[in-house]
This record gives structure tokens, C-alpha cells and sequence, in this order.
């Protein structure tokens, strides 16, 4: 199961990259960039950061060979949300894209034996203990849990534990199969996204179903059948929870997080999947 669980955490960052560059590619803001590896495409401006203590920056991320890997703590220049919040060269702010710690604080042999011996150098989580600590704030009365980091405040009431629903309904996806213009249309009550927009919790009516990267940034590896931090997160099911987020290739399909196994993957969208809501607390 360790082993398992060290492939689902560089399989995870692998695919969350993958997703995020696509999602920016086209966004058309920021420098041109060009990399041997990926070619050219468009990426935010050039900023400079301290990457000491956080998660060193993925060279697929970087703009140019003049670009390091920040592994030394110092600062550098990159092309990424990742850190602290930044100006630009512009002097505009930029909206960050935090990294925190996995969870995961051993270090495991290939065999999925413990390595006690701390000379060992064992290139996982467990070794490195990079990204930002985690930081929640639980109401118990209103059943909400705030992540302090990224300002994103979670629905974790007991609906959280039974609530399921269809990403489409039944006669949008079979319209969706034919027409890709559909396939986008949450409209009908029975989806994940209605049940949201429906949803009124601690006084609040802004919920939504979160996107993939907001729904990746509460998972946690400390254990095995609960990827999930439970200390805060009282309420989960350790199943398929939707994202909002399309899966790009296919229309008929979107991401989903496994809070079992720790890893995301696509369905098609009349499957049935729990959801959990978010909003944005900080602004």
C-alpha cells in the first residue's frame, strides 16, 4: 500500500501539471516561452521568487535554460504561480497557485519497508518534506472547514457523507454524445453543479462544485483508505468526488478525486459521484 501510495503522489502532481499547463496554454497572457522539451506556448510574465521551503519548481514550469530549479533556496526566475504572492515585472499582482506538504512523513524502501536510518538519502515525500504546512480552521457549529492557505473555505457538514449526483443528467449526456456544446450544460437539478448552486451553509449561498486543482489541494497521504485530513474533514466519504473540470480530450468525461486511493482520474459525466462544495472566503 505505501508503494501505491508513492506512485498516486508523483502520478497526481504529474497529472495536475499536465492539466494546468494545458488550461494556460491558451490563455494568452504573460511572455512567450519555448522549451526543448514542450516546445512553445504561452505562460505567465517572468517573476522572481524564493523557492526556500517550498516545492522546487517542475522544469516543464521553467521558461528558459537560464532558469534552476531553485533547489538551493535561492531566488530565481520563473515562470509560475507557485509561492509566495509575487509582482509581476509589470508591477501587477498575480494570484498564487500554492503547494503544500503530502502528508507523507516516512520514507519507504522499494519493498515497502520503513527506512529508519536518517543517513539514507530516499527520494520521496517522506525525505524531502517540501511544499507549505497545512493550515485549516474547523466550525463545528456551521460545519466548514477553512483552508487558511489557499482562502478557500469547504462544505463538510453530514450531506457531505450521502450526497451524490450525476455530473449531467441522463438526456444532456446522451445529447452531449452527438453536440460537444452541451456537454457543459449543468443546468438540469439532478448535477453536481445545481446541487451547489442550491446549496446554503454557515449563511452563505456562493457555493460551487470546485474545480480540479482546488479539489486536489485538500488531499493528504498520511494514511491509508483516508486521503483526506481527518482531524478537520470530519465529514467524507473515502470515494469519487466530482470536479468541475472537464475532461478536455473526451467532453463526455470530467476529473474526478479518488479520497480513497489519493488519485484523480476521469469518468463520464452521468455517473453518479459524492460532492463535497466550496466557496471562496478570502478574496
Amino acid at each position: 500500500m505505501n508503494i501505491v501510495n508513492n506512485i498516486s503522489i508523483r502520478l497526481l502532481w504529474i497529472q495536475i501539471l499536465f492539466i494546468w499547463l494545458t488550461s494556460i496554454a491558451s490563455a494568452s497572457q504573460g511572455d512567450a516561452w519555448s522549451s526543448p522539451e514542450y516546445g512553445t506556448g504561452t505562460i505567465v510574465p517572468v517573476v522572481s521568487a524564493d523557492c526556500s521551503g517550498n516545492l522546487a519548481i517542475p522544469r516543464p514550469l521553467q521558461g528558459d535554460a537560464n532558469s534552476s530549479l531553485c533547489q538551493d533556496g535561492s531566488a530565481t526566475t520563473i515562470y509560475a504561480f507557485l509561492g509566495d504572492c509575487l509582482s509581476s515585472t509589470q508591477g501587477e499582482n498575480l494570484e498564487c497557485l500554492y503547494v503544500k506538504k503530502s502528508g507523507q512523513t516516512t520514507s519507504y524502501l522499494a519493498d515497502g519497508s520503513v527506512e529508519s536510518d536518517p543517513s539514507v538519502q530516499l527520494y520521496d515525500d517522506g525525505y524531502y518534506q517540501k511544499g507549505l504546512d497545512v493550515n485549516y480552521t474547523r466550525d463545528d457549529v456551521n460545519d466548514t472547514v477553512v483552508d487558511n492557505i489557499t482562502g478557500l473555505m469547504w462544505q463538510d457538514n453530514p450531506e457531505v457523507n450521502v450526497t451524490t449526483s450525476q455530473w449531467l443528467d441522463d438526456m444532456t449526456y446522451a445529447e452531449c454524445q452527438n453536440d460537444e456544446e452541451v456537454c457543459s450544460d449543468t443546468s438540469s437539478i439532478i448535477t453536481a453543479t445545481s446541487y451547489c448552486d442550491a446549496l446554503i451553509l454557515d449563511g452563505y449561498d456562493d457555493w460551487r462544485l470546485p474545480s480540479l486543482y482546488e479539489l486536489t489541494s485538500i488531499l493528504w497521504y498520511s494514511s491509508a483508505g483516508d486521503a483526506i485530513d481527518t482531524s478537520y474533514f470530519k465529514n467524507h466519504a473515502s470515494d469519487k468526488y466530482w470536479s468541475s473540470t472537464s475532461y478536455k480530450r473526451d467532453e463526455t468525461s470530467a476529473w474526478y478525486v479518488n479520497f480513497n486511493t489519493g488519485h484523480i482520474d476521469n469518468m463520464f459525466k452521468n455517473s453518479a459521484y459524492y460532492v463535497r462544495c466550496v466557496r471562496e472566503e478570502k478574496k
